[in-house]
């Protein structure tokens, strides 16, 4: 479960941020394929029941879920902000 939050969450704000889009594409990768590979390394040592790990990936998977949608929600990203690009209003004459 830990290892699928850590990257997860590492996953989402590398794929939310303005990396180039390979980049984005490589650490989303990594944030999945370490989180299998750490899973079935527990398994294959006898640490941890093929149950135990499924169930771990499932609550990693929720709280990157959880995660994502609060970075969105409170904006905590830079690109989440809204940008004001306009020219500022006119004053009413007096």
């Amino acid at each position: 479960m830990n290892s699928a939050t850590t990257y997860g969450l590492l996953a989402v704000v590398a794929w939310r941020s303005r990396l180039p889009l390979a980049l984005r594409r490589i650490a989303v990768g990594i944030g999945v394929t370490l989180p299998i590979l750490v899973g079935l390394s527990r398994v294959g040592l006898g640490v941890h029941y093929p149950s135990d790990v499924v169930g771990g990936w499932l609550l990693g998977v929720a709280f990157v879920s959880l995660g994502a949608v609060l970075i969105r929600a409170t904006g905590a990203m830079a690109r989440d902000l809204r940008h004001t690009t306009a020219a500022p209003s006119p004053r009413m004459p007096t």
